[in-house]
């Protein structure tokens, strides 16, 4: 599973609609085991666990709003009222980036980091420059 970070959702539009349930025990890892067939999945409001294969809104907030505790795993945070910890569990493919994997990146080496387009070491192939090799 891939942490992506905190943002903030709706009751409008959710950032992650096509399943939800409540649980007692929710933690990253039980709400990862119960999303296991969709690409997204976050802890919100403390027993909250939300599942979806796209993200209809992503406003990213400060870690600092995402403060409630998970009841089944209390070193990890789940979220707050209308905050949602957001993961996902596969990386985006090679030489893409962002929330949905919509950015491109063009790293000399490897692919780069699924949520800045970070290029690390290896740096920009030529002609590309910028964090993300994509200027």
């Amino acid at each position: 599973m891939i942490y992506m970070g905190c943002y903030q959702d709706s009751g409008g539009n959710q950032v992650l609609a096509d399943y939800d349930y409540h649980s007692n025990s929710n933690s990253p890892t039980e709400c990862s085991n119960n999303c296991r067939n969709y690409k997204f999945f976050g802890v919100e409001a403390w027993s909250h666990c939300l599942c979806g294969n796209t993200i209809n809104s992503a406003t990213q907030v400060p870690e600092s709003e995402c403060t409630r505790l998970c009841p089944g795993e209390t070193s990890k945070r789940c979220g707050d009222h209308w905050r949602i910890n957001l993961y996902r569990h596969w990386g985006c493919p090679l030489g893409s980036y962002g929330v949905n994997c919509s950015k491109q990146c063009h790293c000399r080496k490897s692919s780069c980091d699924d949520v800045t387009g970070a290029c690390g070491n290896g740096g920009c192939k030529d002609g590309w420059k910028g964090i993300a090799c994509d200027e």
